[in-house]
């Protein structure tokens, strides 16, 4: 058991900080000229909330891959998701193409913006039954009393990249 010092400097900030990594995983994150930030990504229903969908026989039809960009106001919180799904891996190579190049043309779309770190609040949001958001260990299900080390609940995931955020909450990450 966590003393409550060494929970507080556990539990997740209020807004978790989001490291900008060029040419990896959290390459397009920033701020909006407009205003508000934004995280733009294409993945594929994976992580821990998909695991069942994609065990056994035919998951390259039921792995399906997305291009996202979400959007938060000035405060990190989470305003909406332009998420679109542009098919499966059974449908080939043209469906990797498909998704990054509309999130291109979307993040044109969006006029000027400035790449760099963002700090952003917790947030959930399904679309084409895949989760996808900023969760902490507990609220993916994910935290087991009897097996883990009670600092896994205070880690946060964004999904359905499955990347994991942890203390000291510098907006580095695992995949």
């Amino acid at each position: 058991m966590l003393s409550v010092s060494q929970q507080r400097v556990m539990n997740p900030p209020t807004r978790i900080p989001i490291a900008r990594i060029e040419e990896y995983r959290t390459h397009y994150v920033g701020s909006k000229a407009s205003g508000g930030g934004f995280m733009a990504f294409v993945t594929a229903n994976v992580g821990p909330l998909n695991f069942a969908v994609l065990s056994g026989d035919g998951w390259q039809n039921r792995k399906k891959i997305f291009s996202v960009i979400h959007h938060f106001d000035s405060n990190g919180k989470h305003v909406n998701s332009d998420i679109e799904t542009h098919g499966t891996v059974a449908d080939g190579p043209d469906v990797d193409d498909a998704a990054w190049a509309t999130l291109e043309r979307k993040l044109g779309e969006m006029g000027d913006v400035t790449y760099s770190d963002i700090a952003i609040e917790g947030f959930r949001v399904e679309h084409d039954d895949c989760t996808f958001g900023l969760l902490t260990t507990e609220e993916c299900g994910m935290f087991d009393e009897k097996e883990d080390h009670e600092s896994m609940r205070y880690r946060v995931h964004l999904l359905p990249n499955d990347l994991l955020f942890y203390p000291p909450w510098t907006g580095e990450y695992d995949t």
